[in-house]
């Protein structure tokens, strides 16, 4: 629009130059102008009716037409969210990709009121391995607030492995960067502390297995006694047979002549009290009596 100044008096004729600059103000996202205006305004007198006139001449600003323009884009911003994954306790050597979601649950301006432009999670779903790093990205903060978010992973089936499914609430905070003609995440914060490249939010389960190799000792009886190899089954009398598996020979084991048969070792990867019947798989030879 236009800008109107004060009507000025003029009672000599002379030439009076004026400069016309505007005031930066302190709107977020506006690029105030910079250019100046000059206004050149020579008065002179008519000698013979002693009346002054004025003529103005204007140079400078934005445009031909010597306006001064400004220019206006929304501020936006993003943010990053860091993850990595550990696991806990003994034995693990596996290679699962661990899937982690994150959701968005709140977003609030400062005087509480819901912010209903939300900005877009570029990635919602995220695997990674032991050990890994990655992060969830955010983009098109349109307006500052607090913005609320829960990470949660998603249960696997390896044996052993608990896996951490309690959901992670993590808070952005956006506001506009110094510049004012961006939006930044000033601080991510899971709980009290804050969430960075070098502190990112961390999802640790738990894994625990042990094994057992269990074993009979044969001893043989008697006088010239023929070699022998004898053979023994292991028969798994347990109520819960989820948390163990065999390896090796398995059920089956077998000495010749007496001494230890040693069966498959078991891994169990899960807490219990687990029974087992040894039997010996009685053979033919003559005079033995099984």
């Amino acid at each position: 629009g236009e800008a109107k100044f004060g009507t000025i008096p003029y009672t000599k004729a002379a030439t009076y130059v004026y400069e016309i600059a505007e005031t930066a103000g302190t709107t977020a996202g506006m690029t105030y102008s910079t250019f100046k205006v000059t206004v050149t305004v020579t008065v002179t007198k008519d000698d013979a009716t002693n009346a002054l006139s004025a003529s103005a001449a204007v140079s400078g600003g934005d445009t031909d037409s010597h306006e001064i323009k400004n220019s206006y884009e929304q501020p936006k911003g993003s943010a990053t969210i860091p993850v990595k994954k550990e696991v806990a306790g003994n034995g693990y050597t596996g290679t699962e990709a661990f899937t982690f979601t994150l959701t968005a649950k709140t977003a609030v301006d400062a005087d509480g009121k819901a912010i209903t432009d939300l900005p877009t999670i570029e990635n919602g779903s995220l695997d990674l391995a032991k050990d890994a790093s990655g992060s969830f990205s955010i983009t098109g903060y349109k307006k500052t607030g607090t913005y609320t978010y829960e990470i949660k992973e998603t249960a696997g089936t390896t044996a052993g492995m608990s896996y951490d499914t309690t959901g992670k609430t993590v808070t952005v905070m956006v506001g506009y960067a110094a510049d004012r003609k961006s939006l930044e995440a000033t601080s991510i914060k899971i709980g009290d502390t804050a969430v960075t490249a070098e502190s990112p939010v961390v999802i640790t389960n738990k894994y625990s297995k042990t094994t057992y190799t269990p074993s009979v000792q044969k001893i043989v009886n008697g006088t010239d006694v023929p070699s022998e190899t004898y053979n023994f089954t292991l028969t798994d009398n347990s109520t819960d047979k989820s948390g163990e598996s065999f390896t090796g020979t398995g059920k089956q084991a077998s000495v010749t002549g007496a001494g230890e048969a040693k069966f498959g070792t078991i891994t169990y990867t899960k807490a219990g009290t687990y029974v087992y019947e040894i039997a010996e798989t009685a053979g033919t030879t003559a005079g033995m009596t099984y």
